[in-house]
């Protein structure tokens, strides 16, 4: 008998992963906490949950992003484009703890642009990696300078890293970080654009 392939639209393969997140959650809990102090509900569900969440936090690392921002448009030479405060939410590659905010994206032009709706499903595919503020922020603008080769390109990210905020220091505060490449001048443009 041949085993099915889906199960609910579902690769039988993503299945596997989630039932082995499964134990994984289930094992941390009974190692953290005792059952005894916690619900049966947490016992019992949470685990599931949390594999589901988790394959999902991190389901960017699946996107092709080259494939992404392959579609392109001409557009006139020069032509100054931003994209301002998309949100984000990402997990802290030091404690797998959630860090967010907002990411200015501005680039000018050599002539091609892409659809203003691929800038938030960029952020989005390496914001849903394990990741940290400096990679992710370089990670963006250098996919985009690559793909489009703008005469400029910024990105400005401010986010809140809950490893800060909830533990540690306890101190809430944001932190931002930016990439720039391209003509100097120009730069100083985006820069001054973006705040």
């Amino acid at each position: 008998m041949e085993l099915p392939k889906a199960i609910n639209n579902i690769p039988v393969s993503k299945i596997r992963d989630v039932l082995s997140l499964k134990e994984v959650f289930s094992s941390l809990l009974s190692f953290l906490v005792d059952k005894d102090l916690i619900s049966v509900e947490v016992c019992e569900h949470t685990p599931m949950r949390m594999s589901h969440a988790y394959k999902e936090l991190v389901s960017g690392y699946d996107v092709d992003i080259r494939q992404l921002l392959s579609k392109r448009f001409n557009c006139t030479k020069d032509t100054v484009v931003i994209t301002d405060r998309i949100p984000f939410y990402s997990l802290c590659e030091h404690h797998l703890l959630p860090f967010f905010g907002q990411i200015s994206i501005g680039f000018i032009t050599n002539e091609e642009t892409i659809g203003l709706s691929k800038l938030p499903k960029l952020v989005k595919a390496y914001s849903q990696r394990i990741q940290i503020q400096e990679n992710m922020t370089e990670q963006i603008g250098a996919s985009l300078y690559s793909q489009l080769s703008p005469q400029a390109i910024a990105v400005k990210c401010e986010a809140t890293h809950l490893c800060v905020s909830m533990r540690g220091v306890k101190s809430p505060m944001s932190t931002t970080t930016w990439f720039t490449t391209g003509n100097k001048k120009k730069i100083r443009e985006l820069k001054r654009l973006l705040h």
